[in-house]
């Protein structure tokens, strides 16, 4: 597959992703991995895709792997803290969130992602301080809010 069919096809399944359409977006995700099994990206949405039908220990191992594949993204390192808290692993779903901070600072949903952290840690000042964080940067952040 020529690169810019490859670029199109993760286009489409991210847009299938974002409007709730998870099956198209699975299909294009395998479909470009067949061809790139290394494709950061396309392991990442799948991993995504996969947690939004709530099969955390496949989304865990496909985050996982987009990770080491390009570990400068903190948007990975954000819903790798996000599979982590829905497991139960605060204390690692906390190192993901502060790393996804650490890479971008002004990152809201990685401090909401970082209170939840917390605040299942028994960390509840510190949980708030990051909720606060997070509403700060964005004030619409319904995460934040309903913390």
């Amino acid at each position: 597959m020529h690169p810019i069919e490859q670029d199109a096809l993760l286009k489409l399944a991210k847009t299938h992703l974002r409007s709730g359409q998870i099956d198209q977006a699975q299909t294009l995700y395998v479909k470009a991995l067949k061809h790139d099994p290394g494709c950061s990206e396309a392991l990442y949405f799948l991993g995504v895709s996969l947690m939004h039908r709530n099969q955390l220990d496949k989304a865990l191992d496909l985050v996982q792997r987009s990770l080491r594949l390009d570990p400068a993204k903190p948007d990975y390192h954000n819903n790798l803290a996000t599979v982590l808290g829905r497991m139960n692993r605060p204390t690692e779903a906390l190192g993901a969130a502060e790393r996804a901070i650490d890479l971008r600072p002004d990152f809201p949903e990685a401090y909401s992602n970082k209170g939840v952290a917390l605040e299942k840690l028994g960390r509840v000042d510190e949980a708030i301080d990051a909720y606060h964080k997070a509403a700060s940067l964005k004030p619409d952040h319904s995460d934040a809010i309903k913390q």
